[in-house]
């Protein structure tokens, strides 16, 4: 970071830029932020993400390599921070080990994205825990190739290019999509396939993710506030602001307030009947 500011860029969105690199870069000066997580740390658009990388790079101050995935698709650049400046080190001292997989973490909306050291470096991508892919998947239409499929989540998360939310809120407008316009089964993309070509990014389903990564932390199943938010917005605010979740002894939606319980019956009825679920009102339990 104190290398980063020291330097001279020419402008405010290049310093930015390569100040956020500096957050994310390892020891050795190695990261690779995808172009979309750079642009909303540095509050700056990808396009001028973009000029100012290959203007950063002009002056020396980095060195970018592409990196492709094993499908042949294209992954986020390594990006390699000149270091070699007066009072700076580019490589650990003689004798210095360094532990496969040391990391450090940049945060996009409370995700962690890792970044990986390149003396040891891992193929693996940073794994978010089971619960998050196991959310996505039951918003599938089509659940075929679990393992393949949990793989790409990983990825695709693990380098920056979709949240969690984004993906698990994507896949449930993808199969409402299937369902609505009565899409034959073998014409239904299997998540791995979805995931492989960014499925999550196209028009109506971005904005559908757009509306749940904006509500507070909801502490049920991702898919199910997704569906909430995709067929009814204002009740997806009212489930994650006021709202609880148990599974037993059953499957329930909780709140303590009762005009918000009431909304939800009314508004949610075939949806929560969909997921089995009921609305408990707390106040009225106790009552």
């Amino acid at each position: 970071m104190k290398w980063a500011i020291g330097q001279k860029t020419g402008s405010g969105s290049a310093k930015a830029v390569l100040v956020v690199l500096a957050e994310a870069a390892d020891d050795a000066g190695l990261c690779w932020p995808s172009q979309r997580l750079i642009a909303a740390r540095a509050d700056v658009t990808k396009r001028t993400v973009i000029s100012q990388l290959a203007a950063l790079e002009r002056l020396g101050l980095i060195t970018r390599t592409r990196h492709d995935r094993e499908n042949g698709s294209r992954s986020s650049d390594r990006i390699r921070l000149s270091l070699s400046q007066p009072g700076e080190a580019s490589s650990p001292p003689p004798g210095a080990r360094v532990s496969p997989g040391t990391v450090k973490v940049l945060q996009q909306g409370g995700e962690e994205i890792a970044h990986l050291t390149s003396f040891e470096p891992s193929i693996e991508p940073h794994i978010e825990p089971a619960s998050s892919f196991e959310s996505f998947w039951q918003a599938c239409p089509k659940k075929v190739g679990k393992k393949d499929a949990a793989a790409a989540f990983e990825r695709v998360v693990g380098a920056g290019d979709a949240t969690v939310e984004q993906l698990v809120a994507g896949m449930v407008a993808y199969g409402d999509q299937v369902r609505s316009e009565g899409t034959a089964p073998k014409f239904i993309k299997g998540p791995a396939g979805w995931l492989l070509g960014a499925r999550w990014d196209d028009g109506e389903i971005r904005g559908a993710a757009s509306c749940l990564s904006a509500l507070p932390a909801w502490p049920g199943p991702a898919h199910i506030l997704a569906d909430i938010v995709r067929h009814h917005e204002k009740s997806g605010v009212l489930v994650s602001r006021f709202c609880g979740y148990r599974d037993l002894p059953t499957k329930a939606i909780t709140t303590s307030w009762p005009h918000v319980a009431d909304v939800l019956r009314s508004e949610l009825r075939d949806l929560l009947a969909h997921h089995g679920l009921e609305v408990v009102c707390n106040a009225q339990v106790a009552a």
